[in-house]
């Protein structure tokens, strides 16, 4: 996070994903998921669903975030 990220993203680590509840109770709330590679923000983007988040998509490594995520 700190070597880079998408400006007004929140930081949760993927072991602390549970705590995204407090953050955003709304579980149809749009969520765009990313780590360095994707592969983090994949299982993260499960665990979420499993959560019962209705909208979490994984957009990958944010090396190859270009400033614009498809809605």
């Amino acid at each position: 996070y700190a070597g880079g990220h998408i400006p007004g993203a929140v930081n949760v680590p993927l072991q602390q994903i549970g705590a995204i509840a407090s953050e955003v109770p709304d579980k149809s709330t749009p969520l765009f998921v990313y780590c360095m590679s994707g592969a983090r923000s994949q299982q993260a983007v499960g665990g979420l669903k499993q959560m019962g988040y209705t909208d979490a998509r994984n957009i990958g490594g944010i090396g190859s975030w270009r400033g614009d995520v498809e809605r």
